[in-house]
């Protein structure tokens, strides 16, 4: 038995719970061994939550349903409903720019997660430096939690638009993509970090030319070898939302992204297919942070 989790840890591990499941938070009951029209009391949310792998005290549920109901009250659906989606909006702290927090902005767009963009603390850097866990931006605050360093924030923001797997296997195959498409992004800075003009347009042409096509035949070699539609497998996952934002940030820097998509056609069917996922057709528009044009300011 366990108490010690906060109530966003125990309201989150319900929704996420309903997410892994492919079900609505509205439809969470089969979570809680009851019926739509059934009333929920503590114990049936005690249940609920062993089945997320949290083993609390029936007082331990009272206490966190006592926010949405009287003391020994029970829950009805739309409380419930209320109870469970009850978490708090994660605010990412970063620059309006499309970048390295593409990553984790998709993953959340993609699963219809609401968030928040704190642009005020980025400008202001680095005053709230010593306020995030290793002096640097992107950080995302959840609740009362803080997480800093890129990938645990990708992965962080997959598991709240269930978007990562559950399966060991399937982790590790998700992570091995995540991987590897980090290091294609981090390619990008060959270029953006040349301080010659001419040096840096033959830098641009490069990534063009060969790091993109050689490294996107990689993903294609794997795609095809899985037998699979997606680098997720048979359905969308993280791996293909962090390859859609990969592929945002080089497109948005004016390559001519069809070289490196050539002689992938498994890939580009993934890609595209996964344009069209979730909230992703929407992706926000940002300034930009890379250009491979010499007559933009982003160069």
């Amino acid at each position: 038995m366990n108490d010690s989790d906060s109530d966003l840890q125990l309201i989150l591990a319900l929704n996420l719970k309903c997410r892994e499941l492919k079900k609505p938070a509205a439809q969470g009951f089969h979570l809680l061994d009851t019926s739509d029209n059934k009333k929920i009391s503590a114990k049936e949310v005690k249940v609920g939550l062993s089945k997320c792998g949290k083993d609390v005290s029936v007082d331990r549920a009272k206490k966190l349903i006592s926010h949405f109901v009287p003391p020994g009250g029970q829950m009805n659906h739309s409380q419930y409903v209320r109870f469970i989606t009850s978490i708090p909006k994660p605010v990412l702290v970063y620059w309006p720019v499309h970048g390295r927090s593409d990553f984790c902005q998709a993953m959340l767009v993609a699963g219809n997660v609401t968030y928040e963009l704190d642009t005020d603390t980025a400008n202001s850097w680095p005053a709230a430096k010593e306020e995030t866990p290793f002096g640097q931006i992107p950080v995302l605050h959840h609740g009362d939690m803080t997480i800093g360093q890129g990938g645990a924030i990708n992965r962080y923001c997959a598991k709240l638009a269930g978007l990562y797997p559950s399966g060991v296997v399937e982790q590790a195959t998700c992570d091995m993509y995540l991987e590897q498409i980090m290091d294609i992004f981090s390619g990008i800075f060959k270029a953006y970090n040349e301080t010659d003009k001419d040096t840096k347009i033959e830098k641009w042409k490069m990534l063009e030319t060969e790091f993109l096509p050689k490294n996107f035949k990689l993903l294609e070699k794997n795609l095809v070898a899985s037998g699979k539609p997606f680098l997720g497998g048979d359905e969308i996952n993280a791996a293909d939302v962090a390859f859609f934002a990969l592929y945002g940030i080089y497109s948005k820097a004016s390559l001519d992204m069809s070289i490196a998509m050539a002689d992938c056609p498994k890939l580009q069917e993934a890609y595209d297919a996964t344009c069209k996922f979730g909230g992703l057709p929407n992706f926000p528009k940002r300034y930009l942070y890379f250009s491979s044009d010499p007559s933009n300011p982003a160069f």
